[in-house]
């Protein structure tokens, strides 16, 4: 079908690389025939009819141009599913699309811009997320809500391979996602492994950011400030840049975590830090322990424990820092009793405000802490399961 200046390409089901080769020779055809756009489709779904005329708009503006799929029910009727319904223009909003939502393959692109990319043969099963890669970071593409093509059964989620293969680009090639806060530019990275805590960065906004606005007033600037479980710097950032703190002194012990937070401090010109404490963990008393990723590779839910593939020496606070605190940031997975045992002393010696992340099974435990300690709970920031606790000396008004 050729409309518009619209030359489509229709694969014919066979393997994936089968189809590579189909859509290259397509290019040709383009070529061959002066079409200014090729619409390449995938095998076993249908191109709808209102599909040119939606992306109309977008053709006039955009190099490339992805759409939604719509389920057809039993019924006949259309359905557009949420997990096709996310939208970006960028290469990082890309990246968490393939990464959380959903991709398609099928999609609007200039000829021209497709003549210089092709599918390279030499990727083999990667062709498809290595030229979506490619496209992304060179043109200007859109992804929209609106279907441009139907099918049946369930969505795929982006398989392991091509999750793995832009997983390790992230590492290899940094992005930041970038916003303005209180007349800053702040720069956070996009790591493909922490979705809950970059869906809320995506946004333009800090994770947490009601719990560490709560924060203003209560900080003097100058403070020391302790960031337990710094993962990728989201707290550290607004430590530096709004609470205007002195030191900070990160606590990290997951390896590919440090990476990413050594960039976001060079990112950010953050020249507060003590990157001293990095790589190693806290805890109860001075141990050897595991590190243990989470769900799906998630950096926000490491763990340790008794078994796993990194090893890392554990330190309780009372021995790791020796200098006076002013604030201590704790989220740690599960082990923030454990910490606070550790920090027994550096409590009653500092006094420190506190700003501790509590998992619901473990409040009688905290509470039973903080009366020792003789600490008083100021604020409560809730969410599903845990709850942040912002804690001070009970002699402080």
């Amino acid at each position: 079908m050729s409309d518009f200046g619209i030359h489509t390409v229709a694969a014919v089901p066979g393997n994936s690389l089968d189809i590579r080769d189909q859509w290259n020779n397509g290019i040709d055809e383009a070529l061959r025939i002066g079409a200014e756009w090729i619409f390449f489709k995938e095998p076993e779904v249908e191109i709808l009819p209102t599909a040119i005329e939606a992306a109309r708009p977008a053709l006039g503006v955009y190099d490339a141009v992805w759409g939604a799929m719509a389920l057809r029910g039993d019924d006949g009727s259309l359905i557009i599913p949420k997990l096709c319904r996310f939208s970006c223009s960028d290469f990082v909003g890309a990246c968490h699309m393939v990464l959380q939502w959903w991709a398609g393959r099928s999609h609007f692109v200039r000829t021209a811009v497709a003549d210089k990319l092709r599918f390279d043969t030499s990727k083999g099963e990667l062709w498809f997320i290595d030229y979506l890669v490619r496209i992304w970071q060179q043109y200007f593409c859109l992804k929209t809500q609106q279907a441009y093509v139907s099918g049946s059964g369930e969505l795929p989620h982006t398989d392991a391979t091509d999750r793995n293969y832009l997983l390790t680009h992230l590492e290899r090639e940094p992005q930041f996602i970038k916003f303005d806060y209180a007349g800053q530019r702040i720069s956070l990275p996009y790591t493909g492994r922490n979705p809950t805590l970059e869906r809320t960065q995506l946004r333009g906004v800090f994770f947490e950011q009601q719990d560490l606005e709560g924060l203003i007033g209560k900080i003097s600037p100058g403070a020391v400030i302790v960031d337990v479980g710094a993962n990728t710097g989201n707290h550290s950032v607004f430590f530096d840049k709004v609470l205007k703190a002195g030191k900070i002194i990160p606590i990290e012990p997951n390896p590919v975590s440090i990476g990413f937070l050594k960039q976001t401090f060079a990112a950010n010109e953050i020249v507060s830090i003590d990157a001293s404490k990095l790589g190693v963990a806290v805890g109860e008393s001075r141990q050897r322990l595991f590190l243990n990723t989470g769900r799906r590779g998630h950096l926000g839910t490491v763990s340790l424990g008794a078994e796993g593939e990194t090893e890392v020496e554990v330190w309780p606070l009372d021995d790791l820092i020796d200098e006076p605190v002013d604030f201590l940031k704790i989220d740690v997975e599960y082990m923030e009793i454990d910490v606070l045992y550790g920090a027994r002393n550096l409590f009653l010696r500092d006094r420190p405000m506190a700003f501790v992340e509590v998992q619901d099974e473990n409040i009688s435990a905290f509470l039973a802490i903080l009366d020792d300690l003789s600490y008083r709970i100021e604020c409560i920031f809730a969410d599903l399961g845990y709850a942040n606790y912002l804690i001070v000396p009970e002699e402080k008004s």
